[in-house]
């Protein structure tokens, strides 16, 4: 035996390379409707450094994309940029990589489980799926751009939209979350009430399927790898206090916890001990507190707390958790008040509800520089705003992602509010809460005042800041 001279193989021609390509992002003959998509998709091809493959794999992804600035985005991303050594694959392909990566973990859930859609792509997050390298964009929006290329490909059916037509919740075809198992392979396990044998050790993310036959002793042993990276609950609510303490003490790598629906009363402090953690659901449980270690997650992004109808406060240092972008507190009735110094959270893009206090740390004013919220957002307790200025440093204005918002003054102080502050005063407060003309939806409840502000009346529709309004309520203003 012997060896010969390596034949080092050339890249294609930029006309081959754009042949392949316009293959897979447009079909055949559609290229020509589409005249600025394919002046820009010649750009992306000649960064294919002439790689079959690459061109390839992304034509696939550009197909799901129709628009302009979606494709400019690609030619101009940040990626690119990268050294093959540093990245450990080609730019172009690590975008499809990725996307294999987020449609694997949705072998998670069992099967017709209604997956909602804002959760799934915050665990991808939590799991480091998603990076972005450019500036301008949010780990949140590049992860909506891979959910919406799985939904176009009909990996996700039954979609079910909200009031802003966002997706809310969709299912996987049983074929499909089959072929996500498959792709998956050991490291991801449904953990069910029939199954006799533990996870598997290189299992990285599990979920529990459980009912009453399944005592915490169980789970215990099953749940024995040290690699385990996410663990979420599916079931229905049952008491497993027990098996909460061995998750939160022994399974320190989770990036990803939630403990949703599971009877509950508390978190144990061992919770501090999860340094890697960064989703947390605890969403209809009986806990009405959160113990004071849970401050020490210094990497949690994502705290849900959904419709924990107990929950009375939030540790006061929880402000100091610089990471976290997702405080989901709705349906807590019972909260009073807010943590002091929440302006500090200045990466905040999610919290349904602002409770205004009088005290300094509480106010309305905390709100000024939380400009990164989005969806809705109910503000109540509006008659502890005294001085009209504190609601014009809420900067409402600023909040161009907000798409509902709730205003709420006290509705059982009505009387006392009237007494306290005189009318014009309280008519000037709304004046000065004028929202971004974003806005979709806009409830007034309790407002004790009786006219509405300028934003609201006697403008042009073309410059009104409300002229983008699908919906108002006006409720209890006696």
């Amino acid at each position: 035996m012997g060896t010969v001279a390596s034949h080092k193989l050339q890249g294609l021609t930029s006309a081959d390379c754009w042949t392949l390509f316009k293959q897979r992002a447009f079909g055949p003959g559609r290229e020509e409707e589409t005249p600025r998509l394919v002046e820009i998709g010649k750009q992306i091809v000649e960064k294919c450094g002439g790689l079959p493959l690459a061109a390839k794999a992304l034509g696939s992804i550009m197909s799901s994309r129709r628009g302009e600035a979606e494709w400019s985005h690609v030619r101009d991303s940040e990626l690119w940029r990268l050294p093959v050594d540093d990245n450990s694959m080609l730019p172009a392909l690590r975008l499809s990589y990725d996307l294999k990566q987020c449609f694997a973990y949705c072998s998670i859930f069992p099967k017709d489980y209604e997956i909602e859609g804002k959760k799934l792509i915050q665990l991808w997050i939590a799991e480091g799926f998603i990076e972005t390298l450019d500036g301008d964009m949010h780990e949140e929006e590049v992860g909506n751009r891979y959910f919406n290329c799985l939904l176009w490909r009909s990996f996700f059916q039954d979609v079910e939209m909200d009031y802003s037509d966002n997706i809310r919740t969709c299912k996987m075809h049983d074929l499909v979350h089959d072929l996500a198992c498959s792709v998956a392979g050991d490291k991801s396990s449904i953990m069910e009430v029939s199954m006799k044998r533990s996870i598997p050790h290189g299992c990285r993310y599990s979920s529990v399927v459980y009912d009453r036959t399944m005592p915490s002793t169980t789970l215990k042993a099953a749940f024995v790898s040290k690699k385990l990276r996410s663990l979420i609950s599916t079931g229905l609510w049952i008491p497993l206090q027990e098996f909460v303490f061995h998750a939160t003490s022994s399974l320190t790598h989770l990036r990803a916890l939630d403990l949703s629906r599971i009877g509950m009363e508390r978190l144990p402090c061992t919770i501090s001990g999860l340094k890697h953690l960064r989703l947390l659901g605890a969403s209809h449980t009986d806990i009405e507190a959160l113990p004071g270690s849970i401050t020490d997650l210094r990497n949690l992004r994502t705290l849900k707390l959904e419709w924990c109808w107990r929950l009375k406060s939030l540790p006061e240092g929880i402000s100091n958790m610089s990471s976290l972008s997702h405080l989901d507190i709705s349906g807590c009735g019972r909260l009073t008040c807010m943590p002091r110094w929440l302006g500090r959270w200045s990466n905040l893009q999610t919290m349904p509800m602002f409770i205004v206090g009088k005290e300094h740390g509480r106010s309305i004013s905390e709100s000024e520089h939380l400009n990164l919220l989005s969806g809705y957002l109910v503000i109540s307790n509006l008659g502890n705003v005294q001085d009209p200025m504190e609601a014009t440093k809420a900067n409402l204005a600023s909040k161009i992602n907000l798409r509902s918002l709730d205003l709420m003054w006290n509705g059982v102080l009505y009387e006392a509010l009237m007494a306290a502050s005189p009318v014009a005063e309280v008519e000037e407060v709304l004046e000065r809460f004028q929202p971004h003309s974003n806005l979709e939806w806009l409830c007034i409840t309790y407002h004790p005042g009786i006219r509405f502000p300028t934003w609201m009346t006697g403008m042009e529709l073309a410059s009104s800041p409300i002229r983008n309004l699908v919906g108002i309520r006006l409720s209890r203003l006696k």
